[in-house]
């Protein structure tokens, strides 16, 4: 089978031994793929694709090697890698690794990097077992674009985030038609005149904010106005929407403590 080369988002990575890590990206041509790299930060041909800046050179980055650099969470590479026979739960070893694009932001503003740190926390769990999906891999990486360079809308992209994603991942989230005194069932995920026989609703005050919410762009994040605890609320709930969903998704995801405090 010929050589795979495709585009990246690092999800998580975790030390494996003392020379090793697992990496887990999700690529733009295959899905989610596991990778075992072994030296320190991974001796692979670490090179800059063209166009990316050198996380390397800034000095928030020095010190830190660039095959470091390059598994941070969220980062966006270029990989190659031989897919071999046994399918995606193989453990791979990749042939060659570019840094796409250096975040100047992501990794050192602390609100930015609590946000890093669930976004790669959930999307472990969303796009576990997803395959190659340009549309959803453009999604993500225009959407980490735009909070690499916002100084608005921080707190709200989370929110605005994972509720442009549910379509992506196939889950019907528009709800149908709001009206006063509505509930909003999360199982449905639709607006509903009568109160849901289960546990997993909004109430009418609460299903008032989903339409405020409900289709604003990622871009649009900085024009949301709504009360620090509304938008605590409504994180919430759009994560046990998706747990009800994806049955990967754990109950208690623990990046979510840390973004709450900010």
């Amino acid at each position: 089978m010929d050589d795979v080369v495709s585009r990246g988002i690092v999800l998580r990575s975790v030390r494996y031994g003392e020379r090793g890590r697992v990496v887990e990206v999700y690529t733009e041509a295959a899905g989610t793929r596991s990778f075992f790299v072994s030296g320190k930060g991974g001796r692979v041909a670490a090179r800059t694709a063209h166009g990316a800046r050198h996380l390397g050179t800034g000095s928030a980055a020095r010190g830190r090697p660039l095959s470091d650099a390059l598994w941070l969470p969220l980062n966006i590479v270029e990989i190659v890698w031989h897919e071999g026979g046994n399918g995606s739960g193989e453990l791979l070893r990749p042939r060659d690794v570019a840094m796409a694009h250096a975040w100047r932001e992501l990794y050192f503003r602390p609100q930015k990097s609590a946000v890093v740190m669930f976004l790669s926390e959930f999307l472990s769990y969303a796009l576990r077992g997803e395959v190659g999906d340009a549309r959803l891999m453009a999604y993500v990486a225009t959407s980490l674009a735009w909070l690499d360079d916002a100084v608005h809308g921080i707190g709200v992209f989370p929110v605005t985030f994972l509720m442009g994603l549910a379509p992506l991942l196939g889950f019907d989230v528009r709800g149908g038609v709001w009206h006063e005194g509505c509930y909003f069932d999360l199982m449905a995920g639709s607006y509903e005149s009568e109160r849901p026989a289960h546990d997993h609703f909004l109430s009418p005050e609460e299903a008032a904010v989903v339409p405020k919410l409900l289709g604003v762009p990622v871009t649009m994040s900085a024009r949301v106005h709504v009360p620090g605890w509304v938008l605590q609320r409504a994180l919430r709930v759009v994560i046990e929407f998706y747990q009800l969903h994806l049955p990967v998704m754990p109950l208690r995801l623990k990046s979510l403590d840390v973004l709450a405090m900010l």
